[in-house]
């Protein structure tokens, strides 16, 4: 939010746990952003971007999109990097090139020496239940002309504009 906020007039964040929301104030909060501790759902309001990021896979995906589709302005734009479930034999190779260079990226961008073990992450994580070519499948049904794309990082994004 402190990357966007000298872009746009408002900027709004929303997480379910407030621990999340506690630890994005605590980074330090741009005069036009505001937290909001809630899911998607009670979000209320028109908006002329909505932003996810490892998100979408924690939610029931054709209702999430329904909402977002919902919830932006016409014109208005969807970007969202996510998660997707391994399914067959395009996505294992595309793993199997994620595991052999996430690494070697992670090291060139954050050099650091090495400090011991990795703690746990201090907010909840959820297995996708979705492979990408469903999430392909249900986006297009909810948001026509979705775009989606395999990223490197075992991360895809969807981006798209609400007519209008």
């Amino acid at each position: 939010m402190r990357r966007l906020a000298p872009h746009v007039g408002q900027v709004t964040g929303i997480d379910t746990d407030p621990a999340i929301i506690d630890a994005a104030r605590a980074r330090g909060v741009p005069a036009n952003a505001a937290f909001r501790v809630g899911g998607l759902a009670e979000v209320r309001g028109r908006f002329d971007v909505v932003t996810m990021v490892a998100v979408l896979h924690h939610l029931r995906a054709r209702e999430a999109l329904e909402q977002v589709v919902g919830l932006l302005n016409p014109g208005g734009r969807f970007l969202c990097v996510g998660l997707a479930r391994v399914d067959g034999a395009v996505d294992l190779a595309w793993d199997v090139l994620n595991a052999a260079t996430n690494p070697v990226i992670g090291v060139l961008k954050h050099p650091r020496v090495n400090r011991g073990a990795i703690a746990e992450p201090a907010f909840r994580t959820v297995e996708p239940t979705l492979a990408l070519d469903e999430l392909r499948t249900v986006g297009a049904e909810v948001m026509p002309g979705l775009r989606v794309r395999r990223r490197q990082g075992f991360r895809h994004t969807l981006k798209w504009t609400r007519p209008g």
